[in-house]
């Protein structure tokens, strides 16, 4: 994850950028993150079939509980 964040971080430097790692339950710690977050960005890779692509479990969580607005980035491609 690290190497993935600092390509982007290269790319657009004025782009402020905090890493941090928490331990529980990934839904709940991003609902409590969006709190003081301005932006919170997950990533999405497909999934899904007949109806469109589907979100994960976490993802789902995210969208109907964050206090803040949530970016999912599709399949992003290698910097």
């Amino acid at each position: 994850m690290t190497e993935a964040v600092a390509r982007l971080q290269d790319r657009y430097p004025a782009v402020p950028v905090e890493v941090e790692l928490a331990a529980g339950n990934a839904a709940d710690v991003l609902v409590a993150a969006s709190r003081s977050a301005q932006l919170i960005v997950v990533g999405h890779h497909g999934g899904g079939g007949l109806l469109g692509p589907s979100l994960d479990p976490v993802t789902h969580h995210l969208l109907q509980r964050s206090d803040c607005p949530v970016l999912v980035v599709h399949g992003m491609a290698p910097a």
